[in-house]
Order: C-alpha cells, then sequence, then structure tokens
C-alpha cells in the first residue's frame, strides 16, 4: 500500500535534487556527446599514440579498440565517462540515504516512525518516489545526449540504443539505492 501524504512529503524533499542533478547531467551529456564526436579525428589522432589512455577507453567501454575510432564510439564515451557515473550515482545515494539516516540526522526519525502507518508504507512510498526520480535523471540524460549528437546526423545512433543504454544505466542506478 502507498501513502499518498508520504509521497508528497519524499517528492517534496527530493524534487530540488533530482531537478539539480538532471540539469547538470542533461548539460554534460549535452556537452560530451556534441564535442567528442565533433573533434574525433583531433582527438582520435592524439589519444591512439598514448597506451594509458587507449587502455581507460578500452576498459570503459568494455570493448578492445581498433587504431581509429570512429565518431560512434565517441559517442559512447559520453554514457560512460567517470563524471556521468559519478553523478547517477550521488542522485542514487542522497535520495536514498533520507530515510532513514537523514531523518535520524534531522532527528525528525521519532515522528516519522510515530505517524499511524506500517513500515511497509513507508517503504513501498519511498521506493516509489525513488524509481520515478531515477527515471527523470535519466529523462534528462538522453534529451542532452539527442541534443548533443543532433549536430552531426551522420553520428547520431537513434533512440533505441539509446533506450537500451539507459535501461541498462537505470539497473546501475537501482543497485546503488
Amino acid at each position: 500500500m502507498i501513502n499518498r501524504g508520504l509521497v508528497r512529503k519524499a517528492f517534496r524533499e527530493i524534487w530540488p535534487t533530482t531537478v539539480l542533478l538532471g540539469l547538470v547531467l542533461f548539460c554534460f551529456e549535452a556537452l560530451v556527446s556534441y564535442v567528442l564526436p565533433v573533434y574525433h579525428t583531433q582527438l582520435s589522432d592524439s589519444l591512439m599514440q598514448i597506451e594509458f589512455l587507449r587502455q581507460f577507453i578500452s576498459a570503459m567501454l568494455g570493448a578492445k579498440l581498433t587504431d581509429q575510432l570512429s565518431p560512434t564510439t565517441f559517442l559512447a564515451l559520453a554514457w560512460v565517462h567517470p563524471v556521468i557515473l559519478a553523478l547517477v550515482w550521488a542522485h542514487a545515494v542522497v535520495v536514498c540515504t533520507r530515510v532513514p539516516a537523514g531523518e535520524i540526522d534531522r532527528g525528525t526519525i521519532d515522528v516519522l516512525l510515530g505517524w499511524p502507518i506500517s513500515r511497509w508504507e513507508l517503504f513501498a512510498s519511498e521506493t516509489v518516489v525513488t524509481l520515478f526520480s531515477g527515471l527523470v535523471v535519466m529523462a534528462a540524460m538522453v534529451a542532452g545526449n539527442m541534443l548533443g549528437s543532433s549536430a552531426d546526423p551522420d553520428v547520431d545512433i537513434g533512440l533505441r540504443p539509446r533506450v537500451m543504454i539507459v535501461c541498462n544505466l537505470y539497473c546501475l542506478y537501482l543497485a546503488v539505492c
């Protein structure tokens, strides 16, 4: 059972964090997905000479790199960039540690647990808001990626691969939660 009052309370507490991190992820995703494919020839020539960066990019993508990196390879880097992953994880940690750790820290856990609701209602209500806020963050990332990659129509990968990537990233978000 979901308690509407708890959902509203959780939403009021979560929305500033979700909007802020969603905007940051939108901007960063748009910037990275625009810059990397557009300048792929210059970046590819210089990056392929440094073995450490070659191995680092190969580890991030989970695939062995060829001698020449394509623009779509650089577009894929926009989804596995360490800043992107850190911001997604930061959102998961901030949202998921509100109850009970945040309530204990604020000294309001006794008020929250004193309400005439079950622990299951509290858990279900908080989980619904957490899942929804994660979807909002993921949608902001997709929108930013689509905006950034729209500069070069030859590089655009389409919606289906983006949805698959976001589903995997959302599963990672849920694992962090």
